[in-house]
């Protein structure tokens, strides 16, 4: 097709909705938010389970056009990761970048409630929350949740 038709397959994918898949690491955030109102703190370590199970899967994640359009990927003990996108198309993403992204979040440490020394695992005791936002116009969430 392509020597009766030269170029139709670029014409044909610039077409589609869904955006291209982006390289298999999340990278940094370009926005990071620890006070988003209404959400609540998440127990850190089944958020560590969350990313290990998103990191062990194989192929894509999608949501519909957004903006504001989310999912939750991952929720065990009242403790979930979300994805949302704000694009006005598609957006398919790595199972990885979501885990990626996920991990950046919940290594910024932010809760409502500090850590107390005495209170609880040193590590796995703490309390995490967050939004990371990416520049190709999605982001994770980490939060306190009914599960």
């Amino acid at each position: 097709m392509e020597t009766d038709y030269p170029g139709w397959n670029a014409t044909f994918m610039a077409q589609d909705p869904i955006s291209a898949i982006s390289s298999d690491k999340a990278g940094v955030p370009v926005k990071h938010d620890c006070n988003v109102p209404g959400d609540g703190d998440a127990d850190r370590l089944p958020i560590e389970d969350g990313i290990t199970y998103l990191s062990r899967l194989s192929g894509t994640a999608m949501n519909g056009p957004g903006p504001e359009n989310c999912g939750r990927v991952s929720c065990s003990y009242n403790s979930a990761i979300i994805w949302c996108n704000n694009n006005n198309f598609y957006k398919e993403l790595q199972w990885k970048q979501i885990a990626d992204a996920a991990r950046y979040e919940s290594g910024r440490i932010c809760a409502d409630k500090p850590f107390v020394e005495g209170e609880g695992d040193t590590f796995l005791g703490l309390k995490v929350k967050g939004h990371a936002d990416y520049d190709d116009g999605w982001y994770v969430v980490i939060r306190g949740d009914w599960c």
